[in-house]
């Protein structure tokens, strides 16, 4: 299947970061304040994205792949750059605001304010 603008869930990056930073589907799920469950579906969904399975048990321990480790480097930046292109500041002096604002209220309320 190719991936595709579209098609891209943009939510796996924050998990795959997370995921990358702990090597951990549990630590991972408590600081996304998740389910481990939900990590690890994200992770198969990763993995298959990828074509690799970016975290490996050695040992006793979970270490990265070297694709994973590429991802890494690229990611933070990516994600910081994802998060200020939506979230994009829009503040709102009303000393300066010249747009109408109407207020409904009811009558029983309207009595305080007259």
């Amino acid at each position: 299947k190719e991936i595709t603008l579209m098609n891209f869930d943009y939510n796996l990056l924050k998990v795959l970061a997370v995921i990358l930073e702990t090597r951990n589907t549990t630590t991972a799920a408590e600081r996304l304040c998740t389910s481990q469950p939900a990590v690890s579906r994200s992770l198969r969904k990763i993995r298959d994205l990828f074509n690799d399975d970016i975290l490996v048990r050695k040992g006793t321990n979970m270490e990265l792949t070297p694709k994973a480790e590429e991802i890494k480097a690229q990611l933070s930046g990516i994600i910081n750059d994802i998060d200020k292109l939506v979230n994009v500041s829009h503040s709102f002096d009303p000393a300066t605001e010249s747009c109408i604002l109407r207020v409904a209220i009811n009558s029983s309320i309207a009595q305080w304010f007259s």
